[in-house]
């Protein structure tokens, strides 16, 4: 009975003898899940800072656990923020957890599902294994755990950005739209989201290196610390996964597709409704 639904096994088609109406309220629930993931981690650094910020603010300086401003999202752990620092990696690594996207094409190497569950442990690893505080010893095994899972995690959701989510159709596919006298930066709606995923992959790549650039050669460096390198590197990065993470969940189509019908009213430029209308119609596959 436990075996029931497996690899070998799969349960039937769940969308079988649906309407069209619940086909597409089921494939919603799946990008509102992506977007989820997607806000979470863009909201992360955001409310640890926020709360520290109105907990010092309002109660007086080291109710919130820290008489300075934490120096990463990790040492929010040790703060009052400790609850939602571990509550939204929690939630961030059920949504991984859950998460299987499309299946592996033959003769690829990454697998949707197992590097998301990858991802999910090391979310979970990073919550329950705080870091060391200033005076503690920065070889425990808490905090080698942490640092070790969290450069894991960032090493996924790096792949998911660069290299799962920018499968597809062919990126040379451009628009078919060849407006006279117009250069063809309208491409196809696929090709620019691919170039928004790959700008996300490069810009938490960046924000990593940057930490790991201050970590070797600049800690303790009078002046670097007021700017709270790691924090920002963090920021960065953290933002730029759930950027990409949202956009993934169909939000720029969404959007494009508004713009595309509201377009005639807003300006009358039937060159540019003809590009917006070429967009939406190309992402309908994601």
């Amino acid at each position: 009975m436990f075996n029931a639904c497996t690899r070998d096994n799969p349960p039937s088609d769940p969308l079988a003898g649906k309407s069209d109406q619940e086909r597409r309220r089921i494939v919603a629930t799946f990008f509102r899940v992506r977007r989820a993931v997607g806000l979470l981690g863009a909201a992360l650094p955001v409310v640890v800072w926020a709360k520290w910020i109105i907990v010092e603010t309002t109660l007086g300086p080291g109710t919130c656990g820290s008489d300075e401003l934490p120096t990463s999202v990790s040492a929010y752990y040790h703060t009052c923020s400790r609850d939602l620092f571990v509550g939204i990696l929690c939630t961030i690594a059920v949504f991984l957890f859950a998460y299987r996207g499309y299946g592996r094409k033959p003769g690829e190497f990454l697998s949707d599902e197992v590097v998301a569950i990858v991802a999910g442990l090391c979310a979970l690893n990073v919550a329950f294994f705080p870091a060391a505080r200033a005076h503690e010893d920065v070889w425990g095994t808490a905090n080698i755990v942490h640092y070790t899972s969290a450069a894991v995690m960032f090493t996924c959701l790096i792949l998911f950005s660069v290299v799962i989510f920018t499968r597809g159709r062919p990126e040379d596919k451009m628009s078919p739209h060849g407006v006279s006298g117009s250069p063809r930066w309208p491409v196809s709606f696929e090709l620019a989201v691919k170039r928004v995923y790959v700008g996300c992959g490069v810009a938490m790549t960046a924000a990593i290196l940057f930490i790991v650039v201050y970590e070797v050669w600049f800690d303790g460096v009078a002046g670097w610390d007021r700017l709270r390198p790691v924090f920002t590197g963090e920021l960065v990065a953290l933002i730029s996964f759930g950027v990409s993470w949202i956009v993934k969940g169909a939000w720029l189509r969404c959007l494009v597709s508004g713009i595309s019908r509201a377009a005639p009213r807003w300006w009358g430029d039937e060159k540019m409704t003809q590009v917006l209308n070429s967009w939406r119609a190309s992402s309908d596959q994601d």
